[in-house]
């Protein structure tokens, strides 16, 4: 419907390489996720979901269209599930070392910070200050949770699109 009426909607898959415990490429018919957005004469596009300015490139493209009246896109980021798929999830799909590799070489925050150092707009220390602040910030709205009050069972439904 979102094609056939060109609505301005960027839909963003996240393939994190697992449909739950089973590896995405052997559960996903027809290639990719991506590519199923043809068949609805729309544009899809794959990018490296753990590479920020990549994904940035992309999803702007993506609004560009959409805002200019262009209709919905579809954009698939590779990218990887450290944790499991549900609380209790053993994970014996698949090795610690497949983790920790893609941890070392692919974690995104950790390759936009080496991109930050390399083209020198940020230092070490301004990083550091960086992660400081949003240390204090977590902290903060912890306090805040742990020192607030319960709602009001009343309360349940506020703020909701739909009641019930």
């Amino acid at each position: 419907m979102a094609a056939v009426f060109k609505l301005p909607i960027v839909f963003v898959c996240e393939n994190n390489m697992y449909a739950s415990t089973s590896p995405a490429s052997k559960m996903v018919a027809g290639g990719t996720i991506a590519g199923r957005a043809h068949a609805y004469g729309i544009p899809g596009v794959i990018t490296d979901g753990s590479n920020v300015l990549a994904v940035a490139e992309v999803v702007q493209e993506a609004v560009d269209r959409a805002r200019n009246g262009d209709g919905p896109s579809i954009v698939e980021t590779e990218t990887y599930r450290y944790k499991g798929h549900f609380e209790g999830d053993k994970q014996k799909y698949r090795s610690q070392d497949e983790i920790q590799n893609y941890r070392l070489t692919r974690d995104p925050i950790d390759r936009f910070e080496r991109i930050l150092l390399e083209e020198g707009i940020l230092t070490t220390a301004a990083i550091k200050n960086i992660w400081a602040a949003a240390q204090a910030r977590v902290d903060e709205a912890v306090r805040f949770g742990l020192e607030s009050p319960l709602p009001e069972p009343e309360e349940a439904l506020d703020d909701l699109f739909v009641n019930p």
